[in-house]
């Protein structure tokens, strides 16, 4: 994880595009660190006052932009996780958040929790629940996500990290 946030605080500002950002980061990481480590990054760059949105995901869970009007669009990886072939290209997507629309960026430990007949929680569940409470404020749908998927995995133990970061621009 250090190597991680050198690499990036190293090459923020000397870079002028994700996709350099993520190159130059897979090679220095693949350079410094064992075969058998990598990282998964999903790299955004939002404009607030046009609501555009660039990102970059290197290998990692899709994130879920979820529209205003309920559509949910998945954002799925464009590249490799970081540091684990070197000479990796990544390419950038882009899109317009508009009012009211939410993005749930998550770790796969979200949609890998199982219950105790091993059932996991799924990218569907996901966009459906966090759909039900998409008006709420940021906070309360970090804590209710993280209450559902409690109550979804009973006393079944998780394995997984589960992190969930909410990005809402507001209407």
């Amino acid at each position: 994880m250090s190597n991680i946030q050198a690499t990036l605080r190293a090459l923020v500002g000397r870079v002028h595009s994700l996709t350099e950002l993520s190159a130059h980061t897979n090679e220095l990481l693949y350079a410094v660190t064992p075969s058998n480590k990598y990282v998964t990054a999903i790299m955004l760059d939002i404009d607030i006052n046009t609501g555009k949105v660039r990102f970059v995901n290197a290998g990692h869970t899709s994130c879920l932009l979820l529209r205003a009007d309920g559509e949910a669009v998945w954002l799925c990886a464009t590249g490799t996780p970081l540091g684990m072939l070197p000479g990796m290209s990544y390419e950038e997507q882009s899109f317009e958040l508009l009012p009211g629309d939410l993005i749930a960026l998550f770790s796969d430990g979200v949609t890998e929790a199982q219950d105790e007949d091993e059932n996991e929680y799924s990218e569907e569940r996901v966009a459906e629940f966090i759909r039900t409470i998409a008006g709420e404020s940021l906070d309360n749908i970090v804590d209710k996500v993280f209450e559902e998927i409690d109550r979804f995995a009973g006393s079944a133990p998780q394995y997984d990290d589960i992190t969930l970061f909410i990005i809402k621009r507001k209407a």
